[in-house]
């Protein structure tokens, strides 16, 4: 048995899938099952799962997912009412084999001419909440469209979801918002709180999938743990695992996915944005950055408190234009790029829009751009700017393939080039400077990253000493901060000059991004796959700081007056946010 919740609103269906497997006497045989298949085609999209039998054969199990994704290979072209009926005719047979009935349901939740569609596919129940105590022979069709949102499904474990907490899950959708994230998050809680209940009788996961199908046919899909991810794209099955064993990445985990298809995107309503002040010692004020018209990105913040952005309407995106704010003084200028970083003089590095939708380096000092050299390359981007004036970045070294494996690290002291060609790895860029000229290049081979420091004066190139983590931030005395995935989730860690990589003890769920000359570090706290943003202090303290609900929040940047930028994001897009301590 499992737990499905589905639940459909007026732009939207959103769906929860337990991950367990049990035998008839309870016992548990897996608690990292994937029950979702998505389906792609050209003119609609949608999910298939199931409650029931979870796992078959002998010697070679394979649980039901995988059989659903095999059943509709080579279904090209397909519409909804034929996946529906190869479904029956291929359960049916596999049904029949079972030495004594089996009760089984498979749900289709859809997106069909932009209305939510439901199939139920059972031998045992309907979409009209019948459910019979001894199964059919032979599975049976019943369907459910559009109708009065938002409307909920549950199928498996339907006990465990009472009355009180069906409401609670149809209540958490404001009326006229649209918002994605909060749904996914009632969800993945009302999973939990049923896993608990007596009523489960230990057959449900706390454990789930859930996934979201807007009606313009995009989406997003996230695991909560380590589970297999299957697709169907007009009948070609794509197992995620494969794909990743294409790529080189076998036993990568998938922690989520997002989708879309073309055509005109369905606007997103109001953000329902509500502020969450954490109980912490730390005390902090949280404000956005809004410019009307248009989202905004903050991308830099120097010791004087001056943060650097910029704005694209929302009509073009192409379009980004910098501005300046300080203490809520927003300064717009006409410049077009993409800013990365403002020192203490108030100068700007950026990225300027060329011809052939490339980027080239540029510097804005005094209200003036000024194009930075690049030899013969015709693309290279600029990533940091120090104290004094010196940048860093990348250039592509061939003039016809722009791909990374042709990005080698440059710097620019005092707007000369100077380019590492035979940096000893595939491929690489150079990410920080400081004011001593040294820079924090990261560079890979293969699919490992390797990190080295670059004395741009000197020309000396040092790897550090051991490969693995992934190098964040630099800082004045050359201290790097870096992170690696661990088993529960994140170790962060730090290398001084001369030593080795070393472990800060903080939780695993802790993922420290960037960090200020006084040793405080920020970045995340992530919680049931939602980061919250957060400050871990020199002194060894973590601290949440303000967060919006239902947003995944994450500190990008700190100065050392504890000013703070980062961003709050959802399915809509995102916040550009600043905290500052009070």
């Amino acid at each position: 048995m499992t737990l499905l919740i589905c639940l459909a609103t007026r732009k939207s269906i959103h769906i929860s899938a337990d991950h367990r497997l049990t035998l008839d006497d309870g016992t548990i045989v897996s608690d990292t099952s994937s029950k979702i298949v998505e389906l792609h085609y050209h003119d609609w999209q949608a999910v298939v799962t199931y409650t029931g039998v979870g796992r078959t054969g002998k010697y070679y199990p394979k649980d039901t997912a995988e059989l659903l994704a095999e059943w509709l290979e080579g279904m090209e072209n397909a519409q909804l009412d034929g996946i529906a009926n190869r479904i029956v005719e291929k359960g049916n047979s596999w049904l029949s084999r079972f030495p004594k009935p089996q009760r089984h349901t498979f749900l289709i939740m859809g997106v069909q001419n932009r209305k939510p569609i439901a199939y139920i596919i059972s031998n045992f129940e309907d979409v009209a909440s019948r459910s019979d105590p001894q199964p059919a022979k032979e599975l049976s069709i019943s369907t459910k469209r559009g109708g009065s949102l938002p409307w909920l499904i549950v199928a498996g474990q339907k006990p465990a979801v009472d009355r009180n907490l069906r409401k609670r899950i149809l209540s958490s959708i404001p009326p006229g918002s649209d918002d994605p994230q909060r749904a996914r998050s009632a969800l993945r809680s009302a999973n939990e709180e049923a896993s608990r209940s007596r009523l489960s009788a230990g057959t449900v996961s706390s454990s789930c999938t859930t996934l979201t199908m807007r009606a313009d046919g995009s989406g997003s899909t996230t695991p909560d743990g380590p589970v297999d991810s299957y697709m169907i794209m007009n009948g070609n099955n794509l197992p995620f695992k494969n794909i990743l064993s294409s790529l080189g990445m076998a036993g990568a985990p998938v922690i989520g996915a997002t989708f879309a298809v073309p055509g005109k995107k369905l606007p997103f309503g109001p953000c329902p944005k509500q502020v969450v002040r954490p109980n912490s010692s730390l005390s902090f004020s949280i404000e956005e950055i809004e410019i009307s018209g248009g989202e905004v990105t903050i991308s830099s913040i120097n010791s004087r408190g001056e943060i650097v952005g910029c704005s694209s309407p929302r009509e073009d995106q192409q379009l980004r234009f910098v501005f300046i704010e300080k203490g809520g003084e927003l300064t717009g200028t006409n410049v077009q790029g993409v800013p990365t970083c403002i020192n203490d003089l108030s100068a700007i590095s950026l990225n300027v829009p060329t011809d052939g939708n490339k980027e080239l380096p540029a510097l804005l000092v005094n209200g003036r751009v000024q194009m930075l050299d690049v030899g013969d390359a015709t693309y290279a981007n600029v990533t940091h700017l120090n104290r004094t004036g010196d940048a860093v970045g990348w250039v592509c070294l061939d003039l016809q393939e722009t791909g990374q494996r042709h990005h080698r690290p440059a710097a620019w002291l005092g707007e000369q080039l100077s380019i590492l060609k035979d940096v000893p790895c595939d491929w690489g860029y150079a990410a920080r400077i400081n004011t001593s000229g040294m820079a924090l290049v990261i560079g890979y081979r293969g699919n490992t990253n390797v990190t080295f420091l670059w004395n741009t004066r000197t020309a000396e190139l040092t790897e550090v000493a051991s490969s693995g983590p992934v190098a964040l931030h630099l800082t004045e005395d050359a201290s790097i901060l870096g992170s690696f995935r661990s088993a529960g989730g994140h170790t962060t860690v730090i290398a001084h000059p001369g030593s080795d990589w070393r472990t800060i003890p903080t939780s695993a769920a802790f993922y420290g991004r960037t960090m200020n000359e006084k040793g405080d570090i920020a970045g995340r706290i992530t919680e049931a796959k939602v980061g919250f943003p957060a400050i871990l202090t020199a002194q060894g303290e973590v601290a949440k700081l303000p967060y919006y609900r239902d947003h995944f929040g994450e500190v990008a940047q700190l100065n050392d007056a504890m000013i703070a930028i980062g961003v709050a994001s959802t399915d809509h897009g995102k916040h550009a946010l600043v905290w500052r301590p009070e």
